[in-house]
C-alpha cells in the first residue's frame, strides 16, 4: 500500500475516535449541566422560601426597614460621641425641633399628643376642632418643607433637615371650656389644657382680680347702648342691676346665680339679647343658648346647658312653662356650682358658666320659676316704639348705631370696678313687678300702679277731662278731635280705648285693646254693656259714658 494512503487512514482513524470521545464527554457534560441546573433551581427556591419566610416574619415595610436604618445609625452615631458632645447634640436636637413646630405654630397649626402619649393632634386654628394623626404621612403634610420624624431624641441624626422629635410634642390632658381665660393654652396645677373658649373682640385679654365695693352708674357718656338699657326700663334700679351683671360679667365670666325675669315687648328684649349682650360675649352663637321650644324638642338638657356663657328662655308656651323639665333646667342653671370651676376641669365634671335671662311677652313664667324665685330679679320692659321714639330713630338705625357702639360700650363696661349686686336685687325684689308677677297675664303684671293709672284714666272719661288727655293733643290731633266729638256726645269710641291710655301714659301698655277691655268689662259699670252698631261714629262703636 502507498505510505500516503497508509498515513490517511490511520488519521481518519484516528479522528473517528476522537469524534467518538468528544461525543461522549460531551454527553457527560449535558448530563452534568442538567443535575446542576436542578440543583441551581432547588437552591433558588429554597433562598426564595427563606427570604420569603423572613420577610413574613418581620412583617416590616419599607417606612419600618428606614427606621431601623435610622436607629442603627443612630445609636453608632451615639457611641461615637463624649459626654460633652451630647449636651450639644440635646441641645441641637431641641433647637431644630423647635423650629419645626415654630413652622406650624407661625401658620397657625398647633400639634400635640394625648395624656397617654399614644395619639397625636392637631388644629388649624386657634381655638379650631381637633384632628387626630393617623401616621406620620399626616404629620408630614402639615409642613411647608421637608422634615425627618423621629421617635425620641436618641434616634436623632443631625443634618441639614428639619426634624419633629415625637417625645418632645407637648401632651395636652382635654379640651375643655374655660372663658375665665382669653388664651387657647393653659396649665391647673402644672397640667395642661386646651381651652375650646374664645373671647371676642370686645372683652378684656386679661381677667380682673373682683373687688367687691358698690359702684354708681354715671350719667350717660354718649353711649347709644346705655341709652338703650336706660330707655328700656321702668326705673333707675332696673337699669343700674343690668349694668352691674354687664359689667361683672365682661369682668369675670362667671354666673351671678340669680336669674333676670324680662317682662314686655320681645322686639325690645331681643335687640337687648341678640344686638348687645350675644355680640358682646359670644364670639360663636353656640356659646349662647337659646332655650324655646323647638330646642326643648331637639336637645337634651345637658346640651342646652353645657359650654354656655348666656342662656335665653324665650317666650315658651304654657305647657312648657308649666313642665317639671323646664322647671329643673332653670334650676340647674340659676343653683350655685357644687364645686369650684379649676376642681370642675381637673375632675372632668360639668361646670354651668352662663347667666340666666327669661323673657316673657304674652305667657307668665312664674310656674316655671317657683323653685328659684328667691333668686330671681323681674324688670318690666318698656314697649320698642316706645324706646324708639325717644331715642328718636327707627329700629335699623338704632341697631346700627348700636353695632357701631359695641367697642365703647366695653370700654364703658370696662371703667367700673366689680360690684356685688346683692343690695339691687333686694330693691328689686319689693317691687310690685316681683310680687304680683303670678298675676301677670298677656305679657302684663298687674300691679297697684297699673291699676292706679287706669282708674284715672276711667275717671278722666267718665268726667270728660279733656286736659288729661293733652298727650293726645301733641301726638295725634286727628285722634284728639275725635275724642273731643265723641266727649261733646257723651260717647267714646271702643276700638281706640288702649290707643288712648297708651299715648296718655307714653308707653305701650296694652298691645292689643282687648287686654284693657277685659280689665275694664270687669271693673267699671260703663264699659259691662257691650255697645251696639247704633252706637258708630266714624265707623267705630261707642260707649255711652254717662
Amino acid at each position: 500500500m502507498d505510505p500516503i494512503l497508509e498515513v490517511l487512514q490511520e488519521r481518519i482513524v484516528q479522528e473517528e475516535i476522537e469524534e467518538e470521545e468528544l461525543i461522549f464527554d460531551n454527553n457527560d457534560l449535558k448530563k452534568d449541566l442538567n443535575h446542576y441546573d436542578q440543583n441551581m433551581k432547588y437552591e433558588h427556591l429554597s433562598i426564595n422560601k427563606s427570604l420569603d419566610r423572613h420577610i413574613n416574619l418581620q412583617e416590616v415595610d419599607l417606612s419600618k426597614l428606614n427606621q431601623i436604618k435610622q436607629n442603627n445609625d443612630a445609636i453608632r452615631y451615639n457611641l461615637a460621641i463624649n459626654d460633652f458632645q451630647k449636651s450639644n447634640f440635646f441641645q441641637n436636637v431641641n433647637l431644630l425641633h423647635s423650629s419645626s413646630m415654630s413652622n406650624l405654630n407661625f401658620r397657625g397649626i398647633y400639634i400635640w399628643k394625648n395624656e397617654s402619649g399614644n395619639s397625636i393632634y392637631y388644629r388649624l386654628d386657634f381655638h379650631g376642632n381637633r384632628i387626630k394623626c393617623n401616621n406620620d404621612e399626616e404629620i408630614l403634610n402639615l409642613f411647608d418643607t421637608y422634615i425627618k420624624i423621629y421617635e425620641k431624641i436618641e434616634d436623632v441624626i443631625i443634618d441639614t433637615y428639619l426634624i419633629l422629635v415625637k417625645s418632645l410634642i407637648p401632651i395636652i390632658r382635654d379640651d375643655v371650656f374655660y372663658p375665665l381665660l382669653n388664651q387657647e393654652l393653659f396649665f391647673i396645677q402644672n397640667i395642661q389644657y386646651r381651652n375650646l373658649f374664645k373671647s371676642t373682640i370686645y372683652t378684656p385679654s386679661y381677667i380682673f382680680i373682683p373687688i367687691q365695693n358698690s359702684i354708681q352708674i354715671e350719667p350717660i357718656r354718649n353711649s347709644t347702648i346705655e341709652t338703650f338699657i336706660k330707655d328700656l326700663v321702668d326705673d333707675y334700679d332696673s337699669f343700674e342691676i343690668l349694668m352691674k351683671v354687664l359689667i361683672n360679667f365682661h369682668k369675670v365670666k362667671l354666673k351671678s346665680n340669680y336669674a333676670f325675669v324680662l317682662i314686655g315687648d320681645e322686639k325690645s328684649t331681643n335687640i337687648l339679647m341678640d344686638e348687645i349682650i350675644k355680640p358682646l360675649f359670644a364670639s360663636k352663637d353656640e356659646y349662647f343658648s337659646t332655650i324655646g321650644d323647638e330646642l326643648l324638642e331637639k336637645k337634651s338638657d345637658t346640651k342646652i346647658i353645657e359650654d354656655k356663657i348666656f342662656y335665653h328662655v324665650k317666650d315658651l308656651s304654657e305647657a312648657n312653662l308649666k313642665s317639671k323639665r323646664v322647671n329643673k333646667l332653670i334650676f340647674d342653671i340659676v343653683r350655685a356650682n357644687k364645686i369650684n370651676h379649676e376642681d370642675a376641669i381637673l375632675n372632668n365634671e360639668s361646670y354651668v358658666w352662663g347667666e340666666l335671662f327669661i323673657t316673657s311677652s304674652k305667657n307668665n313664667p312664674y310656674p316655671a320659676l317657683e323653685d328659684v324665685y328667691s333668686k330671681c330679679i323681674v324688670i318690666k320692659v318698656k314697649n320698642l316704639k316706645t324706646i324708639l321714639k325717644k331715642m328718636n330713630m327707627d329700629k335699623i338705625s338704632l341697631i346700627e348705631n348700636i353695632q357701631n357702639d359695641l367697642f365703647n360700650f366695653s370700654k364703658v363696661l370696662a371703667s367700673f370696678n366689680f360690684s356685688d349686686i346683692k343690695e339691687n336685687v333686694y330693691k328689686l325684689q319689693q317691687k310690685e313687678e316681683y310680687k304680683s308677677l303670678g298675676n301677670m297675664s298677656n305679657g302684663i303684671i298687674y300691679t297697684n300702679d297699673l291699676n292706679k293709672k287706669i282708674r284715672e284714666f276711667v275717671i278722666a272719661v267718665q268726667y270728660k277731662n279733656i286736659h288729661f288727655f293733652n298727650q293726645l293733643l301733641k301726638e295725634n290731633k286727628d285722634l284728639y278731635d275725635e275724642l273731643l266729638h265723641n266727649f261733646k256726645e257723651d260717647m267714646i269710641a271702643q276700638p281706640l280705648l288702649s290707643e288712648y291710655f297708651n299715648i296718655v301714659n307714653q308707653d305701650i301698655i296694652f298691645e292689643e285693646n282687648s287686654y284693657l277691655l277685659d280689665i275694664l268689662k270687669h271693673e267699671y259699670e260703663i264699659f259691662k254693656t257691650t255697645p251696639d252698631d247704633k252706637s258708630k261714629s266714624n265707623g267705630k262703636k261707642r260707649y255711652r259714658i254717662s
